[in-house]
């Protein structure tokens, strides 16, 4: 909203790095931002889907290796649809 990009735009010029966790969030940024030279570095947002690793974490539970398991991460709030997973 207003008030979370106005924030952003006074708290920028304090910041040494800035980071997003994806190219779109990083072009929204740059859209919205009133400095032109701002570098944004992008650290892709995801989790490790190794099928060995799956595997392991399957075993550690309890679960069999065929279970069909769905997984989820983000923040507990109304708006990530949790409810409906």
């Amino acid at each position: 909203g207003y008030m979370r990009r106005l924030l952003d735009q006074l708290t920028m010029p304090m910041s040494t790095r800035h980071i997003a966790v994806s190219k779109a969030v990083a072009q929204s940024v740059h859209a919205i931002s009133i400095f032109s030279d701002l570098q944004i570095d992008v650290i892709p947002n995801g989790v490790a889907t190794q099928v060995h690793h799956l595997k392991c974490q399957k075993k550690d539970l309890g679960l069999s290796d065929d279970t069909f398991v769905i997984g989820a991460v983000g923040r507990f709030v109304k708006l990530k649809r949790f409810d409906m997973l």
